[in-house]
């Protein structure tokens, strides 16, 4: 067993579960950093010295309004016991990585849910921003395993009716295995972005950034041993644990 997290606090109070993200770099910023994010690098450091808007992607708050739905059906129409994760942790290993899990199952496996747009979308697997996502929840988390749901959009009105489903037509469940060569050298980076950010605080001021408390719980969970040590992992296609 590692002390492999800490709380920073609750995701139920959305306004210090904002705040306390300028503390790291959260798993829906990590494909930033590798250009493939919903904003570049550049923009992700000044949100975090200049914390003047809501840096939460839109589609994020769509996501999370249906998050429970989701996950309701996915257990009532195949059996997908997953439990919704109730905080934002920071990893102790590094500091600089921070994340809020949509969900868990009880073998520890994180779930991520995303919405699905087209049925082709993810014929080639999801896109590489989610892989790279799960791969820094697994950083932070010390967990083996992720599983993508990938909803189709389309049938959101089902969250929120009482009704059934024979198939669960245009979703997909995609595994992702932890990749400790990856999450090497992602920490890399999240530790010299985060040495920018420290940087430019000290600079600018930090005034608007509300430090984390000391006494924060720390969490235990399980020692994953590593995988896919020694490959090539300079891009993140592949190095982000994209497997089947």
């Amino acid at each position: 067993m590692s002390e492999a997290y800490r709380v920073l606090c609750d995701r139920s109070d959305e306004g210090l579960w904002k705040t306390m993200r300028l503390q790291g770099i959260g798993a829906s910023e990590a494909a930033c950093l590798w250009g493939r994010g919903f904003i570049d690098e550049e923009e992700l450091l000044k949100r975090k010295v200049f914390p003047y808007v809501d840096d939460v992607p839109p589609i994020a708050h769509i996501g999370a309004a249906f998050e429970g739905g989701i996950l309701e059906l996915a257990d009532r129409w195949h059996g997908l016991r997953a439990t919704q994760w109730q905080s934002l942790c920071q990893s102790t290993r590094w500091p600089s990585m921070t994340c809020t899990p949509d969900a868990s199952m009880s073998d520890g496996t994180l779930v991520e849910v995303k919405c699905v747009f087209s049925r082709d979308a993810w014929a080639e697997g999801p896109p590489q921003k989610y892989i790279i996502q799960v791969q820094h929840q697994l950083a932070v988390t010390g967990e083996e395993w992720g599983l993508l749901v990938g909803f189709a959009w389309w049938k959101m009105r089902f969250c929120t009716q009482q009704c059934e489903s024979p198939r669960w037509m245009g979703d997909v469940f995609w595994p992702v295995q932890r990749n400790d060569e990856f999450i090497r050298q992602h920490a890399e980076r999240c530790e010299e972005f985060w040495a920018r950010v420290e940087k430019m605080r000290q600079k600018y001021g930090d005034s608007n950034v509300q430090e984390s408390n000391e006494d924060t719980e720390s969490h235990s969970v399980r020692d994953s041993g590593a995988v896919g040590g020694g490959q090539d992992v300079d891009r993140p296609e592949d190095s982000a644990g994209l497997s089947g």
